[in-house]
């Protein structure tokens, strides 16, 4: 896989053009551009306030380029007209013992939510995460989060825990739901 590499371009259900594909060095101030976005318009992230971007920060992005070049991540941005409109990640776990399972996480702007783009980014994050020995993923989510849950559950995700009140946003509790799947 190469930096920048275009994994899917795809017309969404609403008819727009997207491009799903692998980070670039030059994403640095689009992708907190769109983390600040994406934080603003839910409150199912885990994080609440803004990132305030550098020049010291532009080592996240390339930590990232060099994790998926060493197979410990994997990491999809979906684009349309330019910028980036959705995020998706599988991280190897770092222990030993779990290093053949994987966190995921996604978030997509509000506006293209219903669009097939989670679900596209999802599979395609889960093709590649198999062919670099990942079995298992697991993820959290928020309870009232019934979009995400939806599509969790259509992608074969099982609920196997849950821990009340974890969650913290705003003057809001939530419960954290704890779940995963096995890939086949």
């Amino acid at each position: 896989m190469r930096e920048g590499q275009i994994v899917e371009k795809f017309k969404a259900k609403d008819g727009r053009e997207i491009i799903i594909r692998l980070p670039k060095k030059s994403d640095d101030k689009p992708v907190w551009k769109y983390y600040n976005k994406v934080i603003k318009e839910t409150e199912f992230l885990a994080r609440r306030e803004a990132f305030v971007f550098s020049d010291k920060d532009k080592w996240w992005n390339r930590k990232k380029i060099t994790d998926i070049k060493k197979k410990k991540l994997i990491q999809l941005f979906a684009e349309h007209s330019g910028e980036i409109v959705g995020s998706c990640l599988v991280e190897r776990n770092w222990a030993q013992v779990s290093e053949h399972t994987g966190l995921y996480g996604i978030s997509v702007l509000r506006n293209y939510w219903g669009v097939g783009l989670g679900n596209r980014m999802t599979r395609h994050a889960f093709s590649i995460a198999k062919e670099i020995g990942i079995k298992m993923i697991e993820l959290d989510v928020y309870s009232g989060n019934k979009t995400a849950l939806n599509m969790y559950r259509k992608l074969g995700f099982r609920k196997v825990g849950v821990l009340p009140k974890w969650i913290k946003h705003r003057t809001k509790t939530r419960d954290k739901i704890i779940m995963y799947k096995v890939l086949k």
